[in-house]
């Protein structure tokens, strides 16, 4: 082991920052105490000063003050050095920076802290410098952007990287004021206001805001202002850090408008985002999907998920699975429809997983949508199987995918031939009309790959497989995914060799008849002396012609449509400025009169040449036929076209012939709409599995959905356009009418419940509709819009439910009930024992007196038997059962009455439910089924009943009406249990009282219980909801008795309540309903 250098040529200098660690070691650092910079930078002086931590916290960490210091160093790690310390503070982009000057002491010489002279000192005033020297580095070095200036803002030093920053050139910073290049008077005012503040002695500060380049562009800056002071702590100068957050604040702006748009989907957007811990508590619960869940967002938050998927067992499934640590992707089906959900597990520091995040999307639409698309797809395909034309398909590889029968004829070779393939192949090379063979790039199918446009009416020859050759009309259309990106293309191709035979033929036949017309010319050229008079009367004919064309010319002009009118030999004659319009018609072209020229020019804008040149053809030859036509042109508009001969009016004059062009572009725009529009208004009637029924203002139907169909019986064609009351729906009319008539009324939905109708197989049923107002923008009702659905599954349910309900009741109650008969059978079995005993008695007695009697009869009883017969009456103390047996009858008798008063209790209690409402005497129906609910309260609470006697009877439903009032009095007996505990010598109180209220039956159930707060008071008769501990109670008792007194009885249920007061149900129920259930159907 080398010794340390105590011989140093200069003072080793080190920076530190605040905490002490070290940011700088220079070379007589190193040399000192034989380490390496790049081992000391980042670690703390202590670690080979460890004196220097008791200096280091009394000094650095409080005041800030330099001191002169003696103290022990280690030489790599082990010898210890005793140097000279000497600390110098400063105040440094918001960080204390120390430069400590250390050198060693000689060993035996006491060497005293340098003094303010020996720091004046030359050797000390080098060493100075060097120290300053190295600061400016560190300072130059700093990737942070330092500007320092005096107390009026004028820069007099700066860093590289605030040169790099603002791009000004040090001639024009030094000098300048700090705030010069800082953008905005306000912001320039604060830069001000804080040069002011920090040379008062206030703290540092920070400002963001917009600074101006040398190049005139702006940036972002995060502006920090810092105090320099001197070894006594005076002000001496200022410091700002500049830092660019150009990009942070564009990151900010992009994340809130991100955070925006994400917040838009959600909200607004059919899907359910949620969350939830690994306690299965929901943490998330929004987006609009939960509407139709019937939840608002938020709302789920902080309960089970089995509170609202405990019964679907796949669902829980799929969370339990992704709190296993599993992502996947579920199809769920409930509430009628179909989600898509997505499933992912949060992971927690120590590895496990602390919950699940997860996306549900209402896929219903979309799988109704595949399904409309398998049957487009399947009609698509045999429409293919019959065309004429042929039809391959080929992938994004060019291989073949499909090819039609016409197809398999035409090429000559069969369908499973062609698929194998690729159209590359050299089975399949096509010659051009050159008869060359085309390259890959030439053939149709690869330019609609490669160009993504179709390629129409190319002709190419193809020899087939039996030797023949054959011409093609070839057009090429790109199929492309969703994406716009290409997966393959379909070719179309029709054989037109026999076409090109005819062609050849007429031109054949052309030029024939031309060398006929040349030499008729010339015979015609001999008669021309005989002509010269009519061309002197032709003359005067052409100026009556010129005339007429004028006025024929200004009509033109006026005229909608673009007109072309030819004469006999089929030159231009006249053309007005539509026509040069729509097809973009130079003028120096009309001047040639060439029609041909012209039709040359046409072709350049027409999509579907190969049709316009047919055409042409059979205007040429057919000249007295006239054409009704569409012209597709290649920038999307579209034509429509007549073409009519031109004749004297002896029709015997072929004159010319007129042609007429119009743009119909909107107006089959227009009606592609009104299709689309319509076919797609017919495939959501036709998938609605409601029933869908629309009446126009005069009562007629209009539409009439599959759903109607199938539930009535009529199609749609036997039904539309007759009156609504005929359509031979079979149910309630007078409550439906009555509907629809105060739904026009009030131009406002209407919902009618529980319409009973016959289905079209006979059957009974119910539904449920809806009426819906059609009305104009002015807001006149124009018809209306019945909507059903098909209810009797689900009234059947919840029938066997409030039955199955009604016997859970009656099984909870089964032990008390027992326990309310076996006390009554109890003395009846001991007073029918001691009957028995009785009865044996007594038959020892009368034994007794029957022998006497017979002795008397017979002459005389003997003292004997007398003494036998007193024995046996005493033995059965005769006086005693005369006494005993008569008591023993009337308990017993006693004992069937309660026995028999239970069990009619119970009978009534029990008794099934009803469809249809009868007369109930409800004193009665309480007493049974308070009687039957006596072991669940006489334990806390004393009963008492204040019935009216006069109350008339109430048209209900009796079962229902039972179970309401069991579940109240269980309730308040459980609500006074809280209270009383398990006390025997005190006990609650369970009033019930029934009065007479008008139109009106009053029942009041009071307890003298724990009563309730208000906020547990508007939730008592939510589903699901409850107070009660785990497993004692389902939340369902008071939303089944809410149900049932207002939605089958037409009556209210309301309680009154207030912590420690107890609380008091009262059920109000019509005497007589049949005016509102009339009302309710209406």
């Amino acid at each position: 082991m080398s010794a340390p250098n105590t011989q140093l040529h200069s003072f080793a200098t080190i920076v530190l920052d605040e905490a002490g660690t070290v940011l700088s070691f220079d070379a007589e650092a190193e040399n000192l105490f034989g380490y390496d910079a790049s081992d000391c930078v980042g670690q703390t002086i202590t670690a080979i000063m460890p004196e220097a931590r008791r200096l280091f916290s009394e000094r650095v960490g409080g005041s800030l003050v330099a001191g002169d210091f003696q103290l022990n160093a280690l030489y790599q790690h082990t010898d210890p050095i005793p140097i000279s310390l000497s600390l110098r503070a400063a105040e440094l982009f918001g960080k204390s920076l120390y430069i400590a000057v250390l050198s060693p002491i000689a060993p035996a010489v006491t060497v005293a802290a340098p003094s303010e002279e020996t720091f004046g000192s030359d050797d000390t005033m080098m060493l100075l410098a060097q120290a300053s020297h190295r600061f400016q580095e560190l300072f130059q070095g700093l990737p942070v952007a330092c500007v320092c200036y005096d107390e009026h803002g004028q820069i007099y030093e700066w860093n590289r990287a605030y040169e790099h920053l603002s791009g000004y050139h040090p001639d024009q910073l030094l000098g300048a004021q700090v705030w010069d290049s800082i953008q905005g008077e306000a912001a320039k005012d604060r830069t001000r206001e804080i040069c002011r503040r920090i040379f008062a002695g206030d703290a540092a500060d920070v400002i963001e805001c917009e600074a101006l380049r040398a190049d005139g562009g702006t940036y972002a800056v995060k502006c920090a202002a810092f105090a320099i002071r001197n070894s006594e702590g005076a002000v001496i100068g200022a410091i700002n850090t500049h830092q660019d957050i150009t990009k942070h604040k564009q990151a900010e702006a992009s994340l809130r408008l991100k955070e925006d748009h994400l917040q838009t989907v959600v909200t607004s957007a059919p899907i359910v985002l949620f969350a939830f811990d690994r306690n299965w508590t929901i943490t998330v619960s929004e987006g609009r999907g939960l509407e139709m869940q019937g939840l608002k967002p938020g709302e789920a938050v902080g309960r089970s998920l089995y509170d609202y998927y405990g019964s679907m067992p796949d669902i829980i499934a799929a969370c339990r699975s992704a709190l296993a640590g599993n992502t996947l992707t579920t199809i769920d089906h409930f509430h009628g429809f179909s989600y898509e959900t997505w499933y992912s597990p949060v992971w927690d520091d120590d590895g496990s997983v602390a919950g699940v995040v997860g996306v549900a999307t209402d896929i219903t639409q979309k799988q109704l949508a595949e399904e409309a698309l398998k049957g487009t797809s399947e009609h698509l395909t045999r429409i293919l199987e019959t065309v004429a034309e042929g039809i391959t398909i080929v992938d994004d590889n060019g291989r073949f995918t499909f090819a039609n029968p016409a197809a398999e004829a035409i090429l000559g070779a069969s369908r499973d031939k062609i698929v194998q393939g690729s159209y590359l192949d050299p089975e399949w090379r096509m010659r051009g009309s050159d008869g060359e063979y085309c390259t890959p790039q030439d053939l149709p199918i690869t330019q609609a790959l490669i160009s993504g446009r179709p390629v129409y009416d190319l002709e190419l020859i193809y020899g087939r497989p039996d030797g023949r050759s054959v011409t093609l009309s070839v057009n090429a259309a790109p199929l492309a995914d969703e994406h716009g990106v290409v997966t393959g293309a379909v070719t179309s191709f029709t054989d037109i060799t026999q076409r090109k035979l005819s062609e050849q033929e007429l031109r054949d036949a052309q030029e024939e008849l031309e060398m006929r017309v040349v030499s008729r010319t010339r015979e015609l050229g001999a008669a021309n002396g005989a002509l010269q008079q009519e061309i002197i009367n032709h003359k005067r004919a052409e100026e009556e012609t010129r005339r007429s064309n004028a006025l024929l010319k200004a009509q033109l002009e006026a005229a909608p449509d673009g007109i072309l009118i030819l004469d006999e030999n089929q030159k231009i004659a006249c053309v007005n400025h539509h026509f040069m319009e729509i097809w973009n018609i130079p003028p120096d072209l009309i001047q040639l009169a060439n029609h041909q020229k012209l039709v040359d020019h046409k072709m350049q804008f027409i999509k579907s040449r190969e049709s316009f040149l047919d055409l042409k053809r059979e205007e040429a030859e057919f000249p007295r036929r006239t054409h009704n036509f569409e012209l597709h042109l290649t920038d999307g508009r579209i034509l429509e076209g007549y073409s009519a001969p031109v004749v004297s009016p002896d029709n015997e004059t072929l004159y010319g012939r007129i042609i007429s062009h119009r743009d119909i572009t909107e107006r089959k725009q227009a009606e592609e709409e009104l299709q689309r529009i319509t076919a797609q208004t017919e495939m959501i009637l036709t998938a609605i599995s409601s029933v869908l029924i629309g009446v126009d203002e005069n009562d007629t139907i209009i539409t009439w959905n599959n759903a109607a169909r199938n539930l009535f019986g009529p199609a749609a064609a036997d039904v539309l356009g007759l009156p609504f009351r005929e359509c031979g729906i079979q149910w309630k009319w007078e409550f439906v009418l009555d509907a629809i008539q105060i739904c026009r009324n009030s131009g406002q939905n209407l919902r009618v419940e529980d319409t009973a109708y016959t289905r079209a197989d006979g059957k009974d049923g119910i539904l449920g509709l809806s009426i819906n107002p059609i009305a104009t923008h002015t807001g006149d009702t124009m018809g209306f819009v019945v909507i059903g659905t098909d209810i009797t599954d689900r009234r059947i349910l919840e029938g066997q439910l409030a039955q199955s309900q009604k016997l859970e009741s009656i099984g909870q109650l089964a032990a008390g009930i027992a326990h309310e008969i076996n006390t009554p059978v109890q003395y009846l079995s001991d007073n029918t024992r001691f009957l028995q005993d009785a009865f044996t008695d007594l038959q020892s007695a009368l034994d007794a007196y029957a022998e006497s009697l017979e002795a008397s009869e017979n002459g005389g009883v003997s003292p004997e038997l007398i003494a036998k017969t007193k024995a046996a009456v005493d033995a059965a103390d005769v006086e005693y059962l005369t006494e005993e047996i008569p008591s023993a009858i009337k308990q017993s008798l006693e004992g069937l009455e309660r026995v028999a008063h239970l069990v009619r209790a119970m009978k009534d209690f029990s008794h099934p439910g009803m469809a249809e409402k009868t007369a109930v005497d409800l004193n009665r129906t309480i007493d049974s089924t308070v009687t039957v609910a006596r072991n669940e309260w006489k334990y806390v609470a004393d009963l008492v009943t204040d019935f009216d006697d006069s109350l008339p009877l109430v048209h209900c439903l009796p079962g229902e009406l039972n179970q309401v009032v069991l579940n109240m009095v269980v309730n308040a007996a459980h609500a006074i249990s809280d209270v009383v505990g398990d006390s025997v010598s005190e006990k609650g109180v369970i009033t019930i009282r029934t009065m007479q209220d008008g139109e009106w039956v009053e029942i009041r159930i009071s307890d003298t219980g724990s009563g309730m707060p208000e906020h547990v008071k508007k939730k008592i008769f939510d589903p699901f909801f409850t107070t009660k501990g785990v497993g004692k109670g389902t939340g369902q008792g008071l939303a089944i008795s809410h149900s049932v007194i207002v939605d089958k009885h037409g009556g209210t249920i309301a309680v009154e309540s207030e912590p420690g007061a107890g609380s008091t149900f009262i059920i109000r129920l019509p005497i007589n309903d049949t005016e509102i259930e009339h009302a309710k159907a209406a």
